[in-house]
């Protein structure tokens, strides 16, 4: 049985997938010291990251604590993201 999500719920998770994308194209660029390619990624994706980041931080991690526990969003956050995607472990 599919899941309907709401409008919300669809335009966030749209919108995870394009930073997402954005963060992954950034680290390309910058794994291949492509500076002006790196930079040109970065201001597309400036706009878009900070209230998509807010969105999270203000409103969806609260949630999914309460409904989760602390340790779930942990977890989550520590294997997505900048931090996991521009780390040196993930530099393969």
């Amino acid at each position: 049985m599919a899941v309907e999500w709401s409008p919300l719920a669809t335009a966030f998770v749209d919108d995870h997938q394009q930073v997402t994308r954005a963060l992954k194209q950034l680290k390309d660029a910058l794994g291949r010291h492509d500076l002006s390619e790196a930079k040109r990624i970065a201001e597309e994706l400036d706009p878009a990251a900070g209230p998509h980041i807010l969105f999270e931080e203000v409103f969806l991690y609260p949630e999914v604590a309460r409904a989760r526990g602390r340790d779930y969003i942990d977890l989550c956050t520590r294997n997505t993201g900048p931090a996991a995607i521009f780390s040196p472990e993930s530099w393969s």
